[in-house]
């Protein structure tokens, strides 16, 4: 509770802890304060932000049951490891990872899933913006996709050839071979 003095407020310090964290490929769960929350999305990452949501929550009085049942119908956020299922027999998955670490959350995820083969389609932005990420990016996909293919996102002013070659240079340097 908020406890109001002369000329300020003054909120108790409180600590919000996910316990008992389930990482399933298609959805996690955890408890908070003994209250159960089920979410239809994978990854710590989707826990931590659901977190976040739980203490603004708490912080502007919501009760946690209220929450647990609100946050359940949470499906997707589009371009975050939205899954598209056109009857395909295979996974297909979308998600804007456009640094290093959105990029590791995502490959977190994709770990814990059943799989035969990873395909990776990346790019990055042009514009001046991402440059430095480009190779790291496409390191990253070297050392965890099958096969990696390399596009330019949203050129721009730059070369799209420029900013392929520089992804792919990340991928080659983690042991991927051109046009192989």
């Amino acid at each position: 509770q908020r406890q109001q003095g002369r000329n300020q407020i003054e909120w108790p310090f409180a600590v919000v802890k996910a316990m008992g964290v389930g990482l399933e490929p298609t959805r996690s769960s955890f408890t908070v304060r003994g209250v159960p929350f089920a979410l239809a999305l994978p990854g710590l990452f989707n826990v931590e932000n659901a977190m976040a949501a739980v203490a603004v929550g708490l912080s502007q009085g919501a009760e946690l049951d209220v929450m647990a049942k609100a946050i359940v119908s949470v499906t997707g956020v589009p371009g975050r490891m939205e899954r598209i299922d056109e009857g395909q027999s295979f996974t297909a998955i979308v998600d804007y990872a456009p640094e290093p670490v959105s990029l590791g959350k995502l490959y977190e995820v994709v770990a814990m899933m059943e799989k035969r083969r990873v395909i990776h389609v990346l790019g990055s932005a042009g514009g001046g913006r991402d440059r430095d990420r480009r190779p790291v990016l496409g390191r990253m996909a070297g050392e965890r996709a099958d096969v990696v293919i390399v596009t330019d996102e949203d050129p721009y002013d730059d070369d799209p050839m420029a900013i392929i070659d520089e992804v792919a240079a990340g991928a080659v340097a983690a042991g991927k071979h051109d046009g192989v």
